[in-house]
C-alpha cells in the first residue's frame, strides 16, 4: 500500500483509458511531491473522464452508440487508511476505490511513487 502522490494515474472499470489524478494541494508534499487525501474526488477537478463510458446504467448508453465519460461523483474516496490524517481528511493510499454514480467503480492503477529495493 502507497499513499497516493500527484502523478498517480487511475481507472475507471466501465471507461476506456486511465487517466491521472489530479492533485491541487501543492504545499502538502512527501518527497517534494503532493500528497492526495480521500476528498480529492470532485469531478473535472481531481477526477477527469476516461474516454468513454460504457456503463449500461449510463442513461445514453445506447448501443452501437457509446457516449463519453462524464464522471458523476459525490462521495469521497474510501478511506483506506483513516488513522493517518493530510488537511483534517483520511490520506489516499494506493488500495482505496471512489463509485461514480452512473456505475463504475474508480481505482488507483499507480500511486505516483513505487518501492525501491536498495541493495
Amino acid at each position: 500500500m502507497f499513499i497516493v502522490k500527484a502523478g498517480a494515474i487511475i481507472a475507471c472499470n466501465q471507461g476506456a483509458l486511465p487517466t491521472p489524478l489530479n492533485v491541487i494541494r501543492p504545499f502538502i508534499k512527501t518527497q517534494y511531491t503532493p500528497c492526495a487525501n480521500v476528498n480529492d474526488f470532485v469531478p473535472m477537478v481531481n477526477i477527469v473522464p476516461f474516454g468513454i463510458c460504457r456503463s449500461p446504467m449510463n442513461p445514453a448508453f445506447k448501443p452501437p452508440i457509446i457516449p463519453p465519460c462524464t464522471p458523476i461523483i459525490t462521495n469521497p474516496w474510501s478511506a483506506s487508511n483513516s488513522s493517518k490524517k493530510l488537511s483534517g481528511c483520511a490520506i489516499l493510499t494506493s488500495n482505496a476505490t471512489c463509485k461514480c454514480q452512473l456505475g463504475g467503480t474508480i481505482s488507483i492503477l499507480f500511486a505516483g511513487q513505487m518501492q525501491v529495493k536498495l541493495s
